[in-house]
C-alpha cells in the first residue's frame, strides 16, 4: 500500500517535469482553492464543541477524523468544480474574475491536465466514504447517510449529469453541506446522537455559505451566462441577487440573536461583532458594478463567515466555563 500511495503522489506531482517540487505544490495548492476550505472545516469544529459545551461529549481522534473527513469532501468539490467549469467554458470565457471568483486559473493556463485534477477529486471523495463508514461504526449509522448526502451534494454541485450548480440550485446544496450538515455531523460525531439544537445553531452559518457562494457568483456573471452555467445570479440578475444578499446577511444577525435566547447563551452573542464588516458589505454590494469593491465584498463575506464561526466556538467555551451567566 505505501509503495502505491508512492506511485500516486508521484503521478500527480510530475505534471510538469519543468517546475520545481516547490511551484508544484503551490499549483495544487491553488487549483483546490485552499483559501474556501476553512470555510467548511470551522462550521465542523462548531458542531464539535456544542457538543462539548452543552453535553460534555468530546474526543480529539474522532475530531481530527471527522475533520480530515470535511477537509477531503470540500477538496474533491473545489477540484471537480474547476473541471466542470473548465469544461463548460465558465472559466474560460470569464474575463472578471477575481482573487475568489472564477476558479483558479490552473487549467485554462494549462499548468495541469485536467484529468489528474478529477482523478484527485474521485480519490478525496473515496476516502471520504472510507471515514463515514468508519466513523459510523463507532458511533452511529445515522452518520452514513448525512455524509453520503455531503458527498453527493458536493461531487454533483457542477459534475454531469445533475450539476446543480448550473440549474439555480447548486448554492441551497452547498449551504446545506457545508453548514448545517457540517455543524450537525461535528455534533453527532462526538456525541454519536443527533438533536435539535446544533441544527438550529447552524442557521447563520448555512447562510454566510450562501452569501458565500452568491457573492462570487456576481463577477461571473457574464461568463456563466455565456457558458450556459445557470447559477442563480443568472437566473434572477445581479441586482436582485444584491438585494437578496442584503436581506439574508441581516438575516445572519437576526438569527445569531433568537439561537442565543433559545439557548439561553448569551456569550454567542460575541458573533455579533461582525456586524460592523456585514453593514459595510450591505454597503459595498450596491456598488456590485464596480470590479474592485465587489471583489473586496467577496473577502469580507468569508471574513464574516469564518470570523461568526471562530466567535460561536469563542463563546461555546465562554458557555462551558460559565464565564458568563
Amino acid at each position: 500500500m505505501p509503495i502505491v500511495l508512492i506511485h500516486i503522489v508521484g503521478w500527480i506531482f510530475m505534471q510538469t517535469p519543468f517546475l520545481t517540487l516547490r511551484s508544484r505544490f503551490v499549483i495544487w495548492l491553488k487549483v483546490s482553492r485552499a483559501n474556501f476550505i476553512p470555510g467548511a472545516l470551522f462550521p465542523f469544529l462548531v458542531g464539535s464543541v456544542f457538543a462539548w459545551s452543552f453535553e460534555n461529549a468530546f474526543s480529539w481522534r474522532l475530531l481530527t477524523l471527522g475533520l480530515l473527513g470535511v477537509f477531503l469532501t470540500i477538496l474533491g468539490t473545489n477540484l471537480l468544480n474547476e473541471y466542470y467549469d473548465y469544461k463548460s467554458g465558465a472559466d474560460v470565457l470569464n474575463t472578471s474574475f477575481n482573487k475568489f471568483s472564477g476558479g483558479s486559473r490552473v487549467l485554462p493556463e494549462g499548468l495541469l491536465a485536467p484529468e489528474k485534477v478529477v482523478i484527485v477529486s474521485l480519490i478525496s471523495f473515496s476516502l471520504v466514504f472510507l471515514i463515514a463508514i468508519y466513523l459510523s461504526y463507532i458511533t452511529t449509522w445515522v452518520l452514513l447517510p448525512l455524509a453520503t448526502f455531503g458527498i453527493f451534494s458536493g461531487a454533483f454541485y457542477t459534475a454531469s449529469p445533475i450539476q446543480t450548480g448550473y440549474k439555480g440550485v447548486g448554492e441551497f446544496f452547498i449551504a446545506l453541506s457545508f453548514g448545517w450538515l457540517c455543524v450537525t455531523c461535528g455534533y453527532i460525531v462526538q456525541t454519536s446522537s443527533i438533536a435539535a439544537e446544533p441544527q438550529i445553531l447552524s442557521i447563520p452559518l448555512s447562510i454566510t455559505i450562501f452569501l458565500v457562494i452568491l457573492i462570487n457568483e456576481l463577477p461571473d456573471y457574464q461568463a456563466d451566462k455565456k457558458a450556459g452555467k445557470n447559477t442563480m445570479v443568472v437566473k434572477i440578475g445581479p441586482e436582485k441577487s444584491a438585494k437578496i444578499y442584503t436581506l439574508l446577511t441581516l438575516l445572519v444577525y437576526i438569527s445569531i440573536i433568537l439561537i442565543t435566547l433559545f439557548l439561553s447563551a448569551l456569550s454567542l452573542l460575541l458573533a455579533l461583532l461582525t456586524l460592523p464588516i456585514a453593514i459595510k458589505s450591505i454597503q459595498n454590494i450596491k456598488l456590485y458594478k464596480d470590479h474592485e469593491i465587489l471583489e473586496k465584498t467577496c473577502g469580507m463575506t468569508i471574513g464574516i463567515h469564518i470570523l461568526t464561526s471562530l466567535l460561536l466556538i469563542i463563546g461555546l467555551v465562554i458557555h462551558q466555563y460559565q464565564l458568563i451567566p
